[in-house]
């Protein structure tokens, strides 16, 4: 979350905020362990090069999804990605 008031309105209508690291995996596992549903939303829209553009959409993206598939086999990935996260700026 950019902002943490967006995080705080969430929590208060009962859903549960975790913080992990998607580039360096740092957090991921135990994120989702036992989990029924992920939605993953985060992306950067602008990037200083390609690599790091990789790096947090590309790479992160499947880290988050492994680390599902591994720690709560059945639980759902809800990937949202707005128009701009497809390629870098």
């Amino acid at each position: 979350m950019r902002r943490p008031a967006d995080a705080r309105r969430l929590e208060g209508m009962g859903v549960e905020i975790v913080r992990a690291d998607l580039v360096s995996g740092q957090g991921v596992r135990e994120a989702v362990r036992g989990v029924d549903v992920v939605h993953h939303l985060a992306a950067v829209l602008r990037a200083p090069n390609d690599d790091t553009y990789r790096r947090v959409n590309v790479d992160g993206t499947l880290r988050l999804y492994r680390a599902l598939a591994e720690m709560a086999p059945r639980g759902r990935f809800v990937f949202l990605l707005e128009p701009r996260g497809l390629r870098p700026t």
